[in-house]
């Protein structure tokens, strides 16, 4: 640590800080390259900080490589993106999907009425009928199609399973909405969210949205 008052860069303490604090922490930073640092948490575990991007598949490939081979590697406990999931970052993934003819007073009030996304929920994301594999037909039962899995609004498979693919699939649908927890508000703001979308047609929800915005004609999406 130097002489100034400056705060450590790892740890944000003062060095007034530790000269009145006693406490020797077993929590020690032991290296670093580039964007990476590597922390001892005592004895027994480390911890490794990195920039979310690039992204890493690290934990994929030890996970692989410790089933799949005799090569020994690490146990991963857990791993986490810091600071990932915010309603913001929601909703910036979202209104990339809205027309650039949408007049800012609509974006705002999407915005302000978005639901909440917590609890991120760990969810297939795409639960139509053509991806239940019917053990009648194939001599096995399963779920496929898991490419797009991932932690969603916990309000994001109740909104989605309002749409259908054909007869069958909004039978199952139905089926499906009878057993997911309800989130019909959500539901009602993702129609109108997705009514100015590019190329919706959906204009009688999109004219109510406007007129309550104070827009009286619908606009060309």
């Amino acid at each position: 640590m130097s002489s100034s008052e400056d705060p450590c860069p790892a740890c944000k303490w003062t060095p007034d800080q530790q000269r009145r604090c006693n406490y020797e922490s077993s929590v020690r930073l032991f290296y670093g390259a580039s964007s990476r640092r590597y922390w001892s948490l005592g004895s027994k575990f480390v911890l490794k900080e990195r920039e979310k991007d690039p992204p890493s598949y690290e934990v994929i490939n030890t996970h692989f490589i410790k089933e799949n081979t005799t090569i020994p590697v690490h146990t991963t406990i857990q791993e986490w993106t810091e600071g990932e999931n915010t309603a913001d970052e929601l909703w910036d993934a979202l209104a990339k999907s809205l027309s650039d003819k949408v007049p800012e007073v609509v974006r705002s009030r999407l915005r302000d009425s978005m639901p909440s996304p917590h609890p991120w929920t760990f969810t297939h994301g795409d639960l139509t009928s053509c991806n239940i594999v019917d053990p009648t037909n194939f001599g096995l039962r399963a779920l496929i199609d898991w490419e797009g899995s991932a932690y969603f609004p916990v309000w994001w498979e109740f909104t989605v399973a309002g749409f259908g693919l054909g007869d069958e699939d909004l039978e199952w649908k139905r089926l499906l909405l009878g057993n997911l927890a309800n989130h019909k508000e959500a539901r009602t703001w993702f129609l109108e969210f997705t009514s100015f979308a590019s190329r919706s047609s959906d204009s009688n929800t999109r004219l109510k949205v406007l007129k309550e915005c104070g827009i009286e004609e619908d606009i060309d999406i």
